[in-house]
């Protein structure tokens, strides 16, 4: 009778033991998650803050950098209002980055909305996944974005070519993108922040040069009523205007498809993001600025996207005004496309693999850590 009390209470010790053990082993897989969550940067990531503002500002600026005001400008039909719907799709558009923010923060993987759509909408089983790859699928712009930087390259430079120089410009920059950012990461990254910085400054320089020039020197009539003269305060032309905006705005959580590759994912989203946002609005303000000063406003609702030709044409003559608005845009699609790309190779492992039993269970964990910092 002793032996055997003895033998339970082994027994009941070695289960208390398998207990503790398993006990420690759930808190520690808690403490992984709830380090996950808090951003704790990792080993080995290569991409810094400024990197990430590149990142998400190249994606922001590409072509319709230059088309987007006389759209919204010819939509609405007048200064004011055009300055308007601009202001209300930089708060939605901040609106949307603060969504950004607060799940990267909470979840900062690389992988971007499908990540935040598989954690949220559990069931059915892939419906979240099958729908950003069909989006993705029919949606990318990559593709066409190499397209019109060939056709615009060949627009700057004196020499006549045929379109078959034009696609071997666009698969050039893919493949030239496509391996710096596949072989050679840290010199395709350096790449493509020098290309943002020189484009930012190509912006900024052309436009405050253009409302220098003219400052004084032309009187446009048709804005001698004010700058709300002729506002359609129509629904269907502020809407037209509106999603113009936010198609211009959009990509403001670009980094957030790289946050295994960024030092400090959370405190690059909660700086970074917010800089990056306001930047752009600020130079698509100062395009917007600079087409006032120098195309009187009856060119620009007449010409609509075509308004930048006119811009460039006034202000350094109709030969060097085409060549230098065809290199300045075919610039920033250039930067443009090599941050699709890097987006891209960085999101495709997330996208294409479809979650495992242990990333359920993983996905549980986090939704029942007691520090989890969001409420969904």
């Amino acid at each position: 009778m002793a032996n055997a009390a003895d033998a339970d209470v082994d027994a009941d010790v070695d289960a208390d033991a398998d207990v503790d053990a398993d006990a420690d082993h759930v808190v520690s897989s808690v403490e992984e998650e709830t380090s996950l969550l808090r951003g704790q940067p990792a080993q080995g990531r290569k991409i810094s803050w400024t990197s990430a503002y590149v990142l998400i500002i190249s994606k922001i600026i590409g072509s319709g950098v230059f088309a987007a005001p006389g759209v919204v400008t010819q939509s609405v039909e007048s200064i004011g209002l055009s300055l308007l719907v601009w202001l209300l799709g930089a708060i939605l558009a901040a609106c949307g980055a603060a969504i950004s923010i607060e799940m990267g923060s909470m979840l900062p993987q690389s992988g971007g909305e499908n990540i935040y759509l598989e954690y949220i909408y559990r069931r059915p089983k892939y419906l979240a996944i099958s729908i950003i790859s069909v989006k993705v699928l029919l949606q990318t712009s990559t593709a066409k974005n190499c397209l019109v930087f060939g056709e615009y390259l060949l627009q700057g430079l004196p020499v006549a070519a045929g379109p078959g120089i034009s696609k071997a410009a666009a698969l050039g920059l893919l493949g030239f993108s496509a391996i710096m950012h596949g072989i050679f990461l840290p010199q395709g990254i350096q790449v493509q922040n020098l290309l943002g910085f020189v484009k930012l400054g190509m912006i900024v320089i052309l436009m405050c040069i253009a409302m220098y020039a003219v400052a004084g020197q032309r009187h446009d009539p048709s804005i001698d009523n004010g700058i709300w003269h002729g506002s359609d305060w129509r629904w269907q032309s502020l809407s037209r205007g509106l999603l113009r905006v936010c198609s211009a705005l959009h990509g403001v959580d670009n980094a957030n498809m790289v946050l295994n590759e960024v030092r400090d994912p959370v405190g690059m989203l909660r700086y970074v993001v917010p800089l990056a946002l306001g930047t752009a609005f600020g130079l698509y303000l100062l395009v917007n600025l600079a087409f006032f000063f120098v195309v009187p406003l009856e060119v620009i609702k007449e010409r609509g996207e075509l308004a930048a030709h006119d811009f460039f044409a006034r202000i350094f003559g109709a030969g060097w005004g085409a060549e230098i608005s065809s290199l300045l845009i075919s610039c920033c699609i250039a930067g443009n496309v090599m941050a699709g790309v890097f987006s891209m190779v960085s999101r495709s492992p997330h996208l294409y693999a479809f979650p495992s039993v242990t990333d359920s269970d993983r996905a549980d964990r986090i939704r029942k850590s007691p520090d989890d910092p969001t409420i969904l």
